[in-house]
């Protein structure tokens, strides 16, 4: 069964978002899940292994949604911004 996401209507604040953190402890807490994601798939792909990540908007176009493909299966992590992308993917995975 695929997850549905609602988000509210997506603003383009995510490189404002990566921007205004200073705080290296806030940019961690906030982006470390998503970039231990992209790094765990991108190793799992360089051994060989069937893996990849698609980053982009749901098709409602209300989320963004990160897809993990690994060995036949599929995994959706969403949210309205970055920083609720983060979130999820802490929830789903960690």
């Amino acid at each position: 069964m695929r997850k549905e996401f609602k988000a509210t209507a997506l603003l383009p604040t995510n490189a404002d978002l990566v921007r205004d953190i200073k705080a290296p402890a806030d940019f961690v807490k906030h982006f470390h899940p998503i970039l231990q994601v992209i790094a765990e798939i991108l190793d799992e792909a360089v051994k060989g292994e069937d893996s990849y990540l698609t980053l982009g908007l749901n098709r409602n176009r209300d989320t963004i949604l990160m897809t993990l493909h690994t060995g036949g299966s599929k995994l959706y992590v969403g949210g309205e911004d970055l920083v609720a992308l983060g979130s999820a993917i802490l929830e789903e995975l960690y």
